[in-house]
């Protein structure tokens, strides 16, 4: 990763740089399913804490 070899989205998820890759064209469906995953959580499960 430091040598500049770029890589595709399905590797970055291999690698486990993101959680998840999807089309453009699904994107903001995607954003949309992430959110109101959030939404549903406890407020303390999605607060930051420092370990």
């Amino acid at each position: 990763m430091l040598n500049a070899h770029r890589f595709s989205a399905k590797e970055a998820v291999r690698l486990g740089l993101v959680a998840k890759a999807v089309s453009s064209q699904f994107l903001e469906e995607e954003i949309e399913k992430e959110i109101a995953e959030l939404f549903r959580c406890a407020p303390e499960a999605v607060v930051p804490r420092k370990v």
